[in-house]
């Protein structure tokens, strides 16, 4: 099975899309097409609406519903006060990038262009000024969550896969679907772990049951496909930072945090334990098409795989330790930091360190808060997003394809603002010209009775 890269819409569907873009424009609101927009950038298909990428459609939406939202408006979004010579570090870093590639023309200038400049670069400005409060975080988290199962439930039609062969089938191994037969299936699988987290969030922030019970479905399905794509970094780290969400939601007490982790985890451990038994190569790396070794001997040879890699990307480091060798050996080492050093040599790594401590400052932001409110938790949930980028990073990948890493950091900036000027608001409740609370306090009134007996 292989999957098509193309998929075209009819007159009629490419009719709806165009519909939901004017829709979505005409409500000034870019939080919902940025949602679209990055969910079907992890989706490593095009959809052609009327002979067009819907890539550029998009980009369309978003522009035009981010200019409607600021007409009329007096509060116009800003970037954060703070922190802000990390906009001119971006840039020099990208034209550092650019002037490498120029130098040395490798053979995948194109992917990294479209990967760095599409899709983390151009939505980083979006993500600053339009994300900044808990209603932004949602409707930019339930716009993802939406897209990333309307878009295979799409390929699942074309495809031939019908609701009922899926319930009787759920890993596709009769149909020789392995991966879906996409061959980035990395990427694929990235999409769908930043959808099970952020259905997570929303579970957390919903108090109606009727939605609450629709965000864990879309969460399960999500991390079903996410077993599908069979990336095993992106199922690890997906797994540790679902681990140190749940726990950090049981330290702030969230309504029924203890009871979720329960279901999902009891759910989780009988669904891993099912497919270990029945279809060990979901979980397992086959080497031949019958052949599925077992869990130890796949632990070895992926250890011995990429400590060759990262030994390879050391070396090319060092024939070239100030720039590197401009891409031309990019994603080979399968680690992000040995990769930035062969590939843009100390100077790229510079710029790497700088982002990373940008990123350290608003995480530190969130974790110490001790807040309870819905951003708050919005906030970690894109916290541990962009820990799940840095600990698949150290597997596989390289700085233009941790898109999410820098999705995170963006939508971290832009909310902390929001979320200082939530505590400050809750903290001034009590006037400042009000008695201390100790004072307030009601003196017991002593009765004094008089000796002797009473009269009567």
């Amino acid at each position: 099975m292989q999957t098509a890269l193309q998929l075209r819409l009819n007159l009629p569907q490419s009719v709806l899309v165009l519909v939901l873009c004017v829709w979505i424009a005409a409500r000034g609101r870019p939080q919902w097409a940025l949602g679209i927009y990055l969910a079907l950038m992890t989706w490593t298909r095009t959809l052609m609406v009327l002979g067009i990428a819907h890539t550029w459609v998009l980009l369309a939406t978003l522009v035009l519903a981010s200019a409607l939202a600021l007409v009329g408006r007096s509060d116009k979004p800003a970037l954060p006060a703070h922190d802000r010579w990390i906009i001119l570090w971006m840039g020099v870093w990208a034209f550092w990038m650019v002037l490498l590639i120029l130098l040395f023309q490798p053979a995948v200038t194109m992917n990294i262009l479209r990967s760095w400049w599409l899709i983390c670069l151009m939505p980083l400005p979006f993500l600053s000024l339009f994300v900044r409060n808990d209603r932004d975080n949602k409707g930019l988290a339930v716009a993802f969550v939406v897209t990333k199962l309307a878009s295979e439930a799409i390929y699942f039609s074309r495809a031939g896969f019908t609701v009922s062969s899926l319930m009787q089938n759920p890993t596709l191994g009769g149909w020789g679907a392995a991966r879906l037969g996409i061959v980035n299936y990395h990427w694929w699988g990235i999409g769908y772990a930043i959808s099970t987290i952020l259905s997570v969030a929303l579970v957390a922030t919903e108090k109606k049951p009727l939605p609450r019970l629709l965000y864990t479905c879309g969460g399960l399905i999500s991390a079903w496909l996410l077993m599908l794509s069979r990336s095993r970094q992106s199922i690890l780290g997906t797994g540790m930072v679902l681990a140190l969400f749940f726990l950090w939601l049981i330290s702030k007490k969230v309504a029924s945090a203890r009871r979720y982790l329960l279901v999902l985890a009891g759910a989780l451990a009988i669904g891993v334990s099912w497919l270990y038994r029945t279809s060990p190569d979901l979980l397992l790396r086959a080497y031949d098409a019958t052949h599925v070794v077992s869990l130890t001997a796949n632990l070895e040879a992926s250890a011995g795989v990429r400590t060759g890699l990262w030994a390879f990307g050391w070396r090319v480091f060092l024939e070239s330790p100030v720039w590197g060798a401009g891409f031309v050996h990019t994603v080979m080492p399968h680690n992000f930091l040995v990769g930035t050093l062969s590939d843009q040599g100390l100077m790229g790594f510079a710029f790497l360190v700088g982002f990373l401590l940008f990123l350290l400052r608003q995480a530190h932001s969130t974790i110490a808060t001790n807040e309870r409110s819905e951003l708050s938790i919005w906030r970690m949930a894109w916290l541990c997003i962009a820990s799940f980028a840095v600990i698949r990073g150290q597997a596989s990948g390289a700085v233009y394809s941790l898109w999410d890493l820098y999705w995170a950091a963006a939508i971290l900036w832009a909310s902390h603002s929001a979320a200082s000027a939530t505590s400050d608001t809750e903290h001034a409740s009590l006037a400042p010209n009000d008695p201390p609370r100790s004072s307030l306090r009601v003196q017991p009134t002593r009765l004094h009775m008089p000796l002797g007996r009473p009269r009567i």
